[in-house]
């Protein structure tokens, strides 16, 4: 999993009907936890 795309990991353990609806969200969510993360 950690040489997986995100998006695909998710999917993986998710099965989504809708697999590449994580992607839109992928950005803001790495913005967040690297904003709480390094604070």
């Amino acid at each position: 999993w950690q040489d997986m795309p995100l998006t695909e990991a998710a999917q993986t353990v998710q099965v989504s009907a809708y697999p590449d609806a994580y992607a839109q969200w992928e950005q803001q969510a790495a913005d967040i936890v690297a904003h709480h993360w390094n604070s």
